[in-house]
């Protein structure tokens, strides 16, 4: 009986975190488009008015290497996919309930 007990907790204590991790990752997904998107609109247009050159190419290829996990030299859905369980492998490391984390990750992203 103890040890559903722990296995209980343990289960409630994961979901609850990935849950809070799966909400706070959604909200600074947002922010961090809404930054992005900001800063290229100013440069964009900081650009336009003569005011700076952005190397466009450069920045591709920059993002491209730092975001390529399978080294195909591409982005493409699988880098999204091995970025998003490396997140996870991070925040679930060590926690006694991952399988609980992972469905509370879940639902709150």
């Amino acid at each position: 009986a103890e040890d559903l007990q722990a296995c209980g907790y343990q289960l409630g204590f994961g979901t609850v975190c990935g849950y809070a991790s799966g909400f706070a990752m959604k909200k600074f997904g947002a922010f961090v488009a809404f930054t992005v998107g900001s800063g290229f609109i100013a440069l964009q247009s900081l650009q336009y008015m003569g005011y700076l050159n952005v190397n466009w190419r450069k920045v591709e290829r920059d993002y491209t290497k730092m975001m390529d996990l399978d080294g195909d030299g591409v982005i493409t859905a699988n880098d999204v996919n091995l970025w998003h369980h490396k997140v996870q492998d991070i925040l679930k490391f060590d926690l006694p309930a991952g399988l609980g984390f992972t469905s509370g990750w879940i639902l709150g992203i």
